[in-house]
């Protein structure tokens, strides 16, 4: 008798909305972390006009998760859609950032089951100006 290999933890599909400040996020990125305790892959995706999903395949295995919540600068989702700045010349305001407490001081979780729906939506704020 050999030995055998076990069987792989399948991921699982989440998906759900982001809003900020009650509004739908516009591009940005969400992240699920195993949370002390879980085992898994990290799982990421895009956020965009307010909406993410995550396929089975690269999704986050059954357990807790650390849920960080980010922004996507807009000169990026412009150099990506092939958008590049003619003039660099002029300063711009800052854009605004999402706070720390749904990034990188996180307070926000999901528990991800193995069966039924992980449809999760969160809401989170913009932090202050300046910081």
């Amino acid at each position: 008798m050999g030995c055998s290999e076990p069987e792989p933890v399948p991921g699982v599909s989440v998906s759900g909305s982001i809003r900020v400040d009650s509004e739908p996020l516009k591009f940005g990125r969400i992240t699920f972390r195993p949370a002390s305790g879980t085992s898994g892959p990290v799982a990421t995706s895009l956020v965009e006009d307010g909406q993410y999903a995550i396929e089975a395949e690269k999704g986050p295995w059954p357990g807790t998760f650390r849920v960080i919540v980010e922004t996507i600068p807009q000169h990026i989702i412009d150099l990506a859609h092939g958008k590049f700045e003619e003039d660099r010349t002029q300063e711009k305001a800052p854009e605004p950032m999402i706070s720390r407490e749904f990034n990188t001081d996180t307070r926000l979780n999901a528990t991800v089951q193995a069966e039924g729906e992980n449809i999760f939506d969160f809401e989170v704020k913009w932090a202050p100006a300046g910081r």
